[in-house]
This record gives C-alpha cells, sequence and structure tokens, in this order.
C-alpha cells in the first residue's frame, strides 16, 4: 500500500533544507502503510532542473542519501513544488529504477507519483514505443509520465488541467496521483480515481469560504457574463490528439477560475502552503484544514489557489468540496475512524476483493484474465491433480475453494497443511500441480514444502500478498492476491482476497468447458456483486457487538458449519482464539453425533451457519439436534429466513449469494465477533499476546555473518567494533557471530552470497564441500569462528559451541571514499544493487554497511572516531538483529513486533 506526499508553497519563502525536510516527514508519517522503498523529487539550481532522491528500504536510508549527496540546502524558494512516495512493489522488484518518482524522460519534463494499478499501462507501453519513447522501468506509473510528455509534444501550448484531463481520460483501473513538469512551474495536479488523497491548506489569512468550488467540462454551454472576468475559456482543438491513442478532446469550453477560499481582500495573492497525502496522519502537524477529494476529481494547485475539476457534471457527486478541521490525534487518524487496525482492515474489505479482481474478471464480457498464469493454464488443465499447500489462515481459504474446484475443473484436488505435508513426505510426480497459498510469500513450511516438490518436478503455482517475496519467485508462475499490507497481527483482507483469486483460477482454468458455461457465469455474476455484500454486512457492526456482550466470561465456543462452510467455521474459530484468547472449536456439524454433541447444553455458546446451499436440509439436522439438548445456538443464516424461530435462536442475517461465494460473505461476522470479544475483555486487538516478541529476549538464538574489506581499516575496524558491540547488547552469542573479509568493497556481494551458502553447508552437515571451497577461497576467516573447520559440521552441536544454522541475517561493510576510489559512482550503485539481488536471491536480510562519502573524513565521522560522532556500525547491528528476530517470526507465519 504506497504512501504519496506532496508539499507546494506559494509566496511562502522557504529553503530546500525545510522542503526536503517536510517530504521526508511526511514520508514517515505515512511508513504504517507498508513500503519497500521511498522517493522524492524537488525543483534543481537552474530553471527547468529537477533534483530527484530515490532509495530502497526505509525512508532513514532517504534521508540519508540526500545528505550524502549535500545539495544546496540554503537555496531559497518562495514558490515551489515538491512530490514524494513511498512504494509498495506491485509491478517491478524494489529497485532504484522502479521507485518512485518517475520521468517522462532524462531531463524530467514531467514526474509522477502514483498509488494504485494502472490495468491498461501495457497497452499504452506498447503505443508509446511505437511513437520512439523508451521505457527504463518495469512499473505501470512510467507510462503515465511518458503519456504527459506525448500530449505537451504534440500540443505545446495546452494547459496544465487540459494536459492532465487528456491524460486522466486515458488511464484504467484505480489511482491516486501527483503531477508535476518543468513547463508548468511551482504547480501540482492531483488526482484520485479509488486511492484516497487528502489536501491541507495553510494560509497566512483566514479563509473567505470553507469550501471549494468543483468545476465541470460543460457540453456546448458559454459561460456565464459575471463569470467572465474571473475565467478563462480555452477553445480545445477538434483534432485528435493521437491516432490509436488518446480519446478526442472535447469539444467544450473549459473554465479555471480563482477558488473564492482563496480570494484577499484587496485582490492581491494570498501566501498559501498546501499539503497533499494518501492519509490526514501526514498533514496533521502541518495544519488541521484538510479537503479530501473524492473520486474522479483533478485538483490543480497553482499561484495559491485550489482548482477542482471534473470531466462529467451529471455523476450525482456535490458541486463544493468542504473545507474541514481535523480534531483528531495524530495515532487516531492513522487508525482513521477505527479504534484499531485490525478494525480498519475489516471494513477494507469491499475495496480490497475488488483490487483483487480488477483488470481480471470482465463480467460483462464473461472472461477472467489472470496474467500471471496465461502461459502455465493449458498445462494445469492438463495435469493428474492439483494440490493447495498452506498454513493457518492461507490453508482455510484452500479449504474453503476446495469444492468449486472440483466442480469446475473435475480435476482430483488435495489441500495439505505444509508442515504436515513435510512430515508425511508427500508422494508427488512430475504431471501434479502444485499451489502455495501465503500472505507473507515467506512462511517457512510452505518454502521447505515448496523446495520438495520443485525437487520432484511439479509444476508450482504461487498465491501471494507480498510482491517479491520467496515464493513469488521460486514459483513457476502465480497471482497477486492485491489486497495491501495488514497492520493488525489477524489476518481478515488476505483470506477473503486470497477466496476471490482462487475462485478467478478456477474459472480461469474451466474456461474451455462449455458444460460449464452457466455455472462460470453465476458464479462471475456473484463475483460483482460481493464487495456491495460485504457493505450490508458491515452494517451489522453493532447488532454483533451487542451479541458478543453475552459471551463475557465464557471460556469455551463452539462453531459449527458443513460442506464450504466448515473452512468458514475453521477460519472463524482461528480468529476468535487468536484475538480473544477464548477458545473456540471449529466442527463439520454431520460430525455432531459422534462425540461433539456430549458438550451441548444450555450454557454452551454455539455459533452455527446455516446459509441456504444444496446440503441446507442435512444442516438442519445439527440445528434440531442442537435445539433438542435445549442448545439456544446463534446461527447465521441468509436474510429472510424463515426456518429459525427467533423465541429459540438468535439470528445474524447476511445477503444470499451463489453457493460457491457464501463463505465469503458469512466469514465477516466471524471476523467482527472475534474483534468485539477481544475489545470486551480489554485486550490488545493489533498485536495479541505471543505474536509480538522482544528482540533482545530472541537476539540469543541468532546467528548473524559479518562480512568487511580490508580497505581503510581504520574506519573499517571502528564499523565492526560497534557492530559487534550491538550484537552483543541484544544477546547474540559471541561464538555465533561470524566474521570475514574480503581485499575490497567491490567483492561484498559475491562474499555475502558464498558465506550464507557456507553457513547451509554446515546447517545439513554436508561433506561434499563444493560450495563452502569456492566461499573459503575469496573468505579471510578474522574471528575464532572458522567456517572450513570440520568440527564446524555436527549437526547436533555441544552446548556452548558455535551454532550450525544458516545465518539469519548479514551486515556488508565496506567504505568508498570518492577522492580514492575510482568509478566510484559506478562501483556505489554496482555493489548496493548486487547486494539487494543478493538479499532477494538468497532469502536472508542483508543488511548495507556500506558508507559512500567523499572525504576521509565523513567515514570517520560515521564509524565515531570524530568528538560528538556516532558509529554507524551499532545501527546496523541492531537492524541486523530485528530483522533475524522477524524473519524467524515470518517464517512460521507471525508478526513480529
Amino acid at each position: 500500500m504506497c504512501g504519496i506526499f506532496g508539499y507546494v508553497n506559494y509566496l511562502v519563502e522557504k529553503d530546500r533544507k525545510f522542503i526536503l525536510q517536510t517530504l521526508v516527514n511526511g514520508l514517515s508519517r505515512l511508513e504504517y502503510r507498508g513500503y519497500d522503498s521511498a522517493g522524492l523529487a524537488v525543483d534543481g539550481d537552474k530553471k527547468n532542473e529537477v533534483l530527484a532522491f530515490k532509495e530502497v528500504g526505509k525512508v532513514a536510508k532517504l534521508q540519508e542519501l540526500i545528505d550524502e549527496s549535500q545539495p544546496d540546502f540554503t537555496k531559497i524558494f518562495d514558490s515551489h513544488a515538491g512530490i514524494a512516495h513511498t512504494r509498495w512493489a506491485t509491478h517491478g522488484k524494489p529497485s532504484r529504477l522502479n521507485c518512485h518518482p518517475h520521468r517522462s524522460d532524462p531531463t524530467w519534463e514531467f514526474a509522477v507519483v502514483h498509488n494504485g494499478i494502472i490495468t491498461n499501462y501495457k497497452e499504452l507501453k506498447t503505443l508509446l514505443e511505437a511513437k520512439g519513447f523508451k521505457f527504463e522501468t518495469e512499473t505501470d506509473t512510467e507510462a503515465i509520465a511518458k503519456l504527459a510528455k506525448y500530449v505537451y509534444d504534440e500540443h505545446p501550448d495546452i494547459d496544465f488541467v487540459t494536459l492532465a484531463k487528456t491524460v486522466i481520460k486515458e488511464l484504467q483501473g484505480a489511482f491516486g496521483l501527483l503531477l508535476k513538469s518543468v513547463h508548468y512551474p511551482h504547480e501540482v495536479i492531483a488526482a484520485r480515481k479509488g486511492s484516497p488523497l487528502v489536501v491541507g491548506v495553510k494560509t497566512q489569512k483566514k479563509m473567505k469560504v470553507d469550501f471549494v468550488d468543483v468545476e465541470y467540462t460543460e457540453e456546448g454551454i458559454a459561460l456565464p457574463a459575471e463569470r467572465a472576468s474571473q475565467n478563462v475559456a480555452i477553445k480545445k482543438s477538434g483534432a485528435t490528439l493521437g491516432a490509436g491513442l488518446l480519446a478526442p478532446p472535447d469539444k467544450s469550453l473549459l473554465h479555471r477560475s480563482q477558488s473564492r477560499a482563496f480570494l484577499s481582500d484587496d485582490g492581491a495573492p494570498m501566501p498559501t502552503e498546501f499539503f497533499l497525502s494518501s492519509d490526514p496522519s501526514a498533514i496533521v502537524e502541518h495544519t488541521k484544514k484538510v479537503l479530501y477529494l473524492e473520486d474522479d476529481d483533478i485538483a490543480h494547485i497553482h499561484e495559491g489557489s485550489l482548482n477542482i475539476h471534473r470531466l462529467n457534471k451529471n455523476d450525482g457527486t456535490s458541486n463544493v468540496r468542504t473545507i474541514q478541521t481535523l480534531e483528531i490525534q495524530l495515532q487516531e487518524i492513522m487508525k482513521g475512524q477505527f479504534d484499531h487496525f485490525m478494525q480498519k482492515e475489516i471494513f477494507e474489505q469491499p475495496e480490497s476483493v475488488i483490487n483483487a479482481m480488477r483488470g481480471r474478471l470482465d463480467v460483462e464480457n464473461r472472461k477472467v484474465t489472470l496474467g500471471g498464469l496465461r502461459q502455465y493454464i493449458s498445462t494445469i488443465r492438463r495435469c493428474r491433480r492439483i494440490i493447495f499447500i498452506a498454513c493457518g489462515t492461507s490453508f482455510h481459504s484452500c479449504m474453503a475453494v476446495r469444492g468449486i474446484f472440483e466442480e469446475l475443473t473435475e480435476i482430483p484436488i488435495a489441500v495439505e497443511l505444509a508442515s504436515d505435508f513435510l512430515d508425511r513426505q508427500a508422494p508427488v510426480f512430475r504431471d501434479d500441480t502444485c499451489v502455495f497459498v501465503s500472505q507473507s510469500g515467506e512462511t517457512a513450511d510452505s518454502l521447505l514444502a515448496l523446495r520438495y516438490c520443485l525437487e520432484r518436478g511439479a509444476l508450482t503455482v504461487g498465491i501471494v500478498n507480498v510482491v517479491g517475496s520467496s515464493i513469488s519467485l521460486l514459483t513457476h508462475c502465480g497471482v497477486h492476491i492485491n489486497a495491501g499490507p495488514e497492520i493488525g497481527v489477524a489476518s481478515t483482507k488476505a483470506y477473503t482476497s486470497q477466496f476471490v483469486c482462487m475462485v478467478m483460477f478456477a474459472l480461469s482454468l474451466s474456461e474451455d468447458r462449455a458444460s460449464k458455461q452457466k455455472r462460470r457465469e453465476e458464479i462471475m455474476d456473484g463475483l460483482a456483486k460481493v464487495s456491495e455484500q460485504f457493505k450490508e454486512v458491515l452494517k451489522l457492526d453493532q447488532t454483533i457487538k451487542k451479541l458478543c456482550e453475552k459471551f463475557k466470561h465464557q471460556k469455551s465456543l463452539l462453531l459449527l458449519g458443513r460442506g464450504a462452510q466448515h473452512a468458514t467455521a475453521l477460519e472463524g474459530a482461528l480468529k476468535i482464539k487468536e484475538i480473544s484468547y477464548l477458545h473456540c472449536e471449529a466442527v463439520m456439524s454431520g460430525e455432531l453425533k459422534h462425540g461433539v454433541l456430549a458438550l451441548v447444553d444450555e450454557d454452551l455458546p454455539i455459533v452455527m451457519i446455516l446459509t441456504r446451499d444444496d446440503i441446507f436440509p442435512k444442516s438442519l439436522n445439527a440445528y434440531n439436534q442442537v435445539i433438542s439438548r435445549k442448545g439456544k445456538p446463534i446461527i447465521i443464516c441468509n436474510t429472510g429466513e424463515e426456518e429459525f424461530p427467533h423465541d429459540k435462536t438468535e439470528r445474524i442475517e447476511v445477503p444470499q449469494t451463489v453457493d460457491a461465494l457464501q463463505g465469503l460473505i458469512n466469514v465477516i461476522p466471524l471476523q467482527l465477533m472475534a474483534y468485539w470479544l477481544a475489545v470486551g475483555e480489554g485486550l490488545n486487538v493489533d498485536f495479541p499476546r505471543n505474536l509480538a516478541k522482544s528482540v533482545t529476549v530472541e537476539g540469543s538464538n541468532l546467528r548473524i555473518g559479518i562480512i568487511h574489506a580490508r580497505w581503510n581499516t581504520k574506519i573499517i575496524d571502528a564499523l565492526v567494533a560497534g557492530t559487534k558491540k550491538s550484537l552483543a547488547a541484544a544477546g547474540v552469542k559471541e561464538e555465533n557471530i561470524v566474521i570475514q573479509s574480503v581485499p575490497g568493497s567491490y567483492e561484498l556481494p559475491y562474499a555475502v552470497k558464498q558465506m550464507f551458502s557456507s553457513s547451509q553447508v554446515q546447517s545439513t552437515a554436508s561433506t561434499s564441500g563444493a560450495l563452502l571451497q569456492s566461499a573459503a577461497d575469496l573468505l579471510t576467516s578474522t574471528s575464532s569462528t572458522d567456517l572450513t573447520s570440520s568440527a564446524q559440521f555436527s549437526s547436533q552441536p555441544t552446548s556452548g559451541s558455535a551454532s550450525t544454522a544458516p545465518f539469519d541475517a548479514l551486515i556488508a561493510i565496506g567504505v568508498l571514499i570518492k577522492g580514492e576510489t575510482m568509478h566510484f559512482e559506478y562501483i556505489a550503485d554496482a555493489t548496493s544493487h548486487a547486494l539487494m539481488r543478493v538479499q532477494l536471491d538468497a532469502n536472508v536480510p542483508v543488511v548495507f554497511g556500506l558508507l559512500t562519502v567523499l572525504k576521509e573524513e565523513q567515514g570517520l565521522a560515521r564509524a565515531g572516531l570524530t568528538e560528538g560522532s556516532h558509529n554507524h556500525g551499532e545501527d546496523w547491528g541492531a537492524a541486523a538483529v530485528e530483522l533475524g528476530v522477524k524473519r524467524k517470526g515470518w517464517g512460521e507465519g507471525k508478526f513480529v513486533d
């Protein structure tokens, strides 16, 4: 879930340091949204010059890059526009090149930051390449910047708003974006379609009114005489802007007016600052006056004014946008109107399922397109069987769709828990298709099972939420569910998004079966309605809250479901246990009479899922058995259901949909129930116990590798010492810290890769030593722990001996001084990119301890060798411990704080 931040000052003098700091601080406020890289663009020292800074990793690393670049921080701007972004990779791996902002050309004529997905970017890219444009990234966003330049090159007299409208009309998908250009200095376009954007306003004088008028493209209507003095009518050309690429421009009058809110008494321009963001949390420290853009709004900030435009007038929206006053504290704003992130994420599901289907499900043409599977669909159709392998919530989503896969594909389906699958060493064959489902894509058991299946020649498919995760990299093909990161520990959005994506997978596989066409169309129609049905269920929030009050002080809860609803019951039981710490058991209602019925009495809380489907009469048998034993169950049933009298049951009524999708609807009340049960007990909903562990407690179990260059040894030695100090303070045992050295910084990536490989060889107690020897050829040990020592290969080390587990994290330490290093910039970039590649390929955290400085004095300061300076090695050690612990937690399906 990317984050956008922008800052525009008009007639308010600010130096570049303030502007950069404002943008960086804005991004830091958006860090909670999840991201893998950050960047920003500001004006340069010369006319039509843009300075862009982009970095992989945290916002703090972006700040370091800015500091190291040493731009002129003292330069004063009385008017300026800057844009910034935190990226969560969806198209292309995390890298400086793929990081936002994106540019139209090497001179940065247009720069854009963008949230969301442009679903037709491949078509735009193909057409623009035919016009001579060269693309340099893997992203969908770059097409926006290049399209803007193409429109401008064709019509150099076009104004910024008309250009923006022309570009936005060509974009399909969901987006929020900021666009700036050297051709329109100090101006910014902000557009929203499905991705939130808010504008903060800070003026030196009180605004005339607390709203901004919306301006429209009006077909054939001239401007009223009384407004003519304030508006500029721009008659657009009737010619098309590009054959086959751009829609013909409107034959209408477009007008721009001075916003009434920003008019001063004497008519002089009013000094103003604007703050644009994906979330008010990044704005509230600057101003509490905010305006929320609505879908299809195009905001134009220029000359201290804010104008809002729309392409269509008759779309039912208000003709003004209110400037509101924020009265909420920062932490509350980050959660919006919700008390907890889990609650927010439950209520985001109507949007997250749309994101999962956007660009993939075409209901009108009865078509499902999963681009990541396209080349393998025919192979999967011919497979012997499909094996779904997952853990936890992901396992439940696989259980939920098993029936529809069997029905539509008529291929044998197996659903396996990854840990049990490995324990049994289950047989896998070359003509099997193995589907690995994981929110993080890093679940340890699932990864081990994936490697097991790859060794046996099976076709592997990944269904994950995190782009660039290990499962997405190792599988032959796959689908990203596009749910966005979840801050709360308990997964909610991921379950429903996985469900939807796997149903689309089944629809795609059965596309060639004429006998299934009617059923496929029925399911597609159901998918099209599911978002609105989610909204209906979420209206039951307060009803469910009151219902949960009856469960206070209960010690156990029984959930009953049959058929596909057994998976729903399993997921609901997991959420209740995970969040409220209430023992909850999910039972297939057909098994009630085989022992579980002994638990039923008038005191046991029971929830039964009894929505209509083909096996509804069988489910009623379980209901009657419970009622006859004085049980008073809570029934999740369809709206208007008459089967269950109110005097015998409590009812939660949900909309009815096609039976294959009913589990999507039914799980929402159980998520809400888990949430309100936890809130009622005063528990920490977002971070339940045992799922968030202290870093320092876990340090004793970590094995950390340090690899450093033998160059500038005074600086290097101090950095290594600082790193070891930090590791020791976190509890990492000295014998589990392995230190190696290489001649120079350029060799660090190779050494890191081979060092990690050597630790894997140790872990498997292999004596072949081929890979180990290649590492030993390069590495020279500087610690008592020798990688090549045969004593290290014991799979069961004695008490107090060094660990032989693979490294949990590695730290690469090197120093590059511009005056002493040939090809300084090339080596710095090449080494950084290579280390990132190693980190992704090896699936192990690598802390970049690579100092790139202009002078030796700067290196000494970074090593803590000058008065008042700080040793950065201590930060690298702390980062390695944190990442090592989180890696262990993520591998177990846990979120570690």
